[in-house]
């Protein structure tokens, strides 16, 4: 019988113990969390009976439909497509940046806008700001600019604590300008809310009977003595299990803070309000989801933060030359050792999704 050990029991941690057990089920699975709760990431708690993403809003969404058939299968869904309106100019506009904006910010003449929009990409289309900034045309010149600057330029600089200029310039990829009046944050064919919520998804996952889990370990290179597995999964931050030898890699964190939802007028007219130019923080997240899990909306802002210490949490790789070549240094010393895989968000030091997650950890595990 096969023994394998899975560090981490967030997302990843869970895709990779029951992707396991689902290939050969007589496989011994022991999984080692180092704090009393599941879901990593995921976990929800209850405010005033309403489920709240402690870590932030996960919503999940794909064009995978190999994802998705993967995932269903521990949850009854509920669709949901996820709305986003940012204050430019005192004015709540829809994000990504679309025809609804064009129209809010510059009426009339907007007109010329949208149809030098369509004129060079199409109807329907998403395309990043990079791109916009890049176009021979003179017109969209000006929108992409006035888009760079009010739309990502300070939200950016905030969440990620340095100058635009500082920034990878992927970030800019991430969220697209749309050529017309869809709302949708996604257009992903599968976006739902699992209807008992995440904690209750996670359980599901982790419901086998050739797992073992052991909360509250914390487990690295020294203490989890590798050669009593067969093979070693490891989801949590790759330069923490090998104790920082080579030194430690740079993330972002959040700092999390009820606020009453009256608190501006007007009143949050979608589940997420950005504040790209205003305020310390970034966003205001009215949670709420699903029927089953809300017995009133509660409004979270979100502070971005560098964490001080090694137990705070750990949400945004900072990729740039610097992050970049150290975490090549851990990828290449943990090439070593055969027993040894890393996946995921903290152990990949790399911006994932939830598909995302999914997808890796169904990759990495599909190898026993």
């Amino acid at each position: 019988m096969k023994n394998i050990a899975i560090i981490g029991a967030g997302l990843c941690g869970a895709t990779i113990a029951r992707n396991l057990s689902d290939q050969l089920p007589s496989i011994n699975l022991t999984m080692f969390e180092e704090k009393d709760v599941l879901g990593g990431n995921l976990h929800e708690i209850s405010v005033r009976g309403t489920l709240v993403h402690e870590h932030g809003p996960h919503i999940f969404h794909t064009k995978s439909k190999y994802v998705w058939d993967f995932i269903s299968r521990f949850s009854t869904w509920e669709p949901y497509f996820h709305e986003v309106r940012a204050y430019v100019r005192g004015i709540s506009v829809p994000v990504p940046f679309n025809f609804e904006s064009i129209d809010l910010i510059y009426g009339e003449y907007g007109n010329t806008f949208k149809e030098e929009l369509i004129k060079n990409f199409g109807f329907g289309k998403r395309i990043s700001v990079a791109k916009l900034l890049e176009t021979e045309s003179e017109t969209l010149k000006i929108l992409a600019e006035e888009i760079y600057q009010k739309i990502f330029k300070g939200y950016s600089e905030k969440q990620w604590g340095i100058p635009m200029a500082d920034i990878n310039k992927g970030v800019l990829a991430r969220v697209p300008v749309v050529t017309s009046y869809d709302p949708r944050y996604f257009d992903d064919q599968y976006q739902f809310i699992p209807c008992l919520g995440y904690n209750d998804l996670i359980q599901n996952m982790l419901d086998l009977p050739n797992l073992t889990i052991k909360k509250n370990e914390k487990i690295t290179f020294d203490q989890i003595e590798v050669d009593r597995y067969d093979k070693v999964f490891v989801t949590g931050p790759i330069d923490g299990f090998f104790n920082h030898k080579f030194g430690k890699l740079e993330y972002r964190s959040l700092r999390f803070q009820q606020i009453k939802g009256d608190v501006l007028s007007p009143k949050y007219e979608t589940t997420q309000t950005n504040f790209p130019n205003e305020y310390d923080f970034t966003r205001v997240v009215r949670y709420g989801f699903t029927e089953s899990t809300t017995q009133e909306p509660v409004f979270i802002a979100e502070y971005p933060i560098t964490p001080i210490d090694e137990n705070a949490p750990k949400y945004y790789p900072v990729n740039n030359s610097t992050n970049d070549s150290l975490f090549r240094n851990y990828l290449n010393y943990s090439e070593k050792f055969d027993k040894l895989t890393f996946a995921g968000r903290l152990a990949d030091f790399k911006y994932y999704n939830m598909d995302q997650v999914i997808a890796r950890g169904i990759k990495v595990s599909n190898i026993i």
